[in-house]
């Protein structure tokens, strides 16, 4: 089975299929997509939602705490998912979290984009010590071979870094920053297949063993999930994304969802200037407070975080499964 198409059909069925983009722009022309205009924007989620950044997408609990974002469903209907406002062109993505527990009960990273592409985490709050890694091109369905299985100590009670390298070449998915898979360009039908247009980034949590949905995804995702024994809670810590062609906005340049139809356009000026003024403030908070925010304005100083590789920096111009202990 693939997460999104599971995932989406219970999004549309709790009527917010309006938060989805309705224009695939390999099929007509579309508006361009918002970009995030600079290199380097992180988040920490105990301090609350960054508003200019992301948005609540979907009924269900959302708290933040010490622990983060707490994204929570405690009855049938609810898909709590946290998502961006604009989008990346190939960049580096790190998520420090917890898995949900629970039979049925799915949480998952997804960067999406219009037309379908799509690179994927994804963990059954029935199988603490297992999650799976998938991919997407152009909403192609004709396979279900796409996905892999690794094994990690404890995702549901432990913090792990989970973190996708997504460049026009591969694509290297990370937990702990130890590489667990790599897909090559070419290994994606010939590139055909390969996600490689501008995507945004969703974090969230959905019932695959609702029992309103059908016997085949309640099998997928575990078994029947009992809303009696809940709720069921996915911990969001901090989020670092690197955005690899940072840019105001990305407009296709054709129908061809290829990347080198993608244009970067660089102006407003002002969308910058807000963005970065949002997050000096939510810096000055943090400082204030003793700690750091983990929203980056661009210029400050950071603490580095130890024994992460170098991400791949890719401008525009593996099988098996892995054991993480």
């Amino acid at each position: 089975m693939h997460l999104s198409v599971l995932w989406l059909s219970a999004l549309f069925s709790l009527g917010a299929s309006q938060t989805f983009s309705k224009c695939d722009p390999t099929i007509k022309s579309c508006p361009p997509n918002p970009g995030l205009p600079y290199r380097d924007y992180q988040i920490n989620f105990s301090y609350g939602l960054d508003h200019l950044n992301w948005e609540h997408f979907a009924a269900g609990g959302y708290n933040y705490s010490h622990a983060g974002a707490g994204l929570t469903i405690s009855k049938s209907g609810q898909s709590p998912t946290l998502q961006t406002k604009w989008y990346i062109f190939f960049g580096l993505i790190e998520v420090h979290l917890r898995a949900a527990p629970g039979q049925g009960i799915v949480s998952c990273i997804v960067l999406e984009s219009d037309d379908g592409d799509e690179i994927d985490f994804e963990w059954l709050g029935g199988e603490p010590q297992r999650l799976q890694t998938n991919y997407f091109g152009k909403r192609n369905t004709t396979t279900w071979d796409r996905g892999r299985f690794s094994h990690v100590d404890d995702t549901q009670y432990v913090t792990h870094s989970y973190a996708i390298d997504w460049n026009q070449d591969s694509i290297t998915w990370y937990v702990d920053w130890q590489p667990v898979r790599t897909l090559r360009f070419h290994e994606a039908v010939d590139g055909t297949n390969f996600p490689q247009t501008p995507a945004r980034l969703r974090l969230g949590i959905w019932s695959g063993g609702d029992p309103k949905n059908p016997e085949g995804t309640i099998s997928w995702s575990g078994g029947r999930t009992d809303y009696s024994k809940g709720p069921y809670t996915m911990y969001v810590e901090r989020v670092r994304i690197v955005n690899y062609n940072p840019a105001t906005s990305y407009v296709w340049g054709d129908k061809s969802g290829s990347w080198q139809s993608i244009q970067q356009v660089h102006g407003n000026r002002r969308v910058v200037r807000d963005m970065e003024t949002q997050a000096r403030i939510l810096d000055s908070q943090a400082d204030q407070s003793g700690q750091q925010s983990f929203v980056r304005a661009p210029g400050r100083r950071r603490a580095q975080a130890a024994a992460r590789p170098e991400p791949s920096y890719r401008h525009m111009s593996g099988d098996g499964e892995a054991s993480i202990h």
